[in-house]
């Protein structure tokens, strides 16, 4: 008997509910988020679901670190793009930067976007992939390179539809598109 009231309180510990540690739950309006969180300059959160949003194009959002949710920006779908699969770069300029799987403007409409965002919500689309050997539909990120450029990639496009590495400025200058081929290894 000994033995089994000091096995007793090991055992409650180990089938015991684990702490709960989520402050927010998405719903069906903003929802799935693909990628994570970039703290802003101003101590709250930022990030993107590719769903949700007046046009269920995908939302900007942000997060207090008390779990208030607001969504500053839905995705419309045009030049400032739709369905942002990848987080947020925060530039030295305090611009979020990002991309859409979708969107674009004039005779790149569908074929996704970089975009910059400022803290309260007002999103500019800063550059339109054409498709082709410009590549097309941007599923990652951009990472702020040490020379102010943002790099990234797309899914499609380039020599043989195997996708691209491009180099733009954060003024929307695309600068060089590197065609990946399928004998990179």
């Amino acid at each position: 008997m000994k033995k089994l009231l000091i096995l007793l309180p090991a055992l409650l510990l180990t089938f015991a509910a684990p702490a709960q540690n989520v402050i927010y739950y998405f719903t069906n309006d903003p929802a799935q988020p693909y990628d994570g969180l970039t703290l802003g300059y101003d101590g709250n959160l930022y990030g993107t679901t590719e769903k949700g949003g007046t046009y269920n194009d995908g939302v900007l959002f942000r997060l207090a670190t008390n779990g208030v949710v607001t969504t500053l920006y839905s995705f419309t779908g045009g030049s400032d793009g739709a369905n942002p699969y990848a987080g947020l770069t925060l530039g030295a300029d305090g611009y979020f930067y990002g991309t859409c799987y979708g969107g674009g403007k004039g005779a790149s409409v569908g074929f996704g976007t970089v975009y910059k965002a400022t803290t309260n919500g007002i999103v500019t689309g800063i550059y339109s992939f054409a498709g082709g050997t410009g590549g097309e539909y941007p599923q990652g990120g951009v990472v702020l390179g040490p020379d102010g450029f943002l790099y990234g990639t797309t899914y499609q496009g380039g020599s043989g539809n195997y996708g691209t590495v491009f180099q733009l400025s954060t003024n929307g200058i695309l600068e060089w598109v590197t065609r990946l081929t399928a004998a990179i290894g």
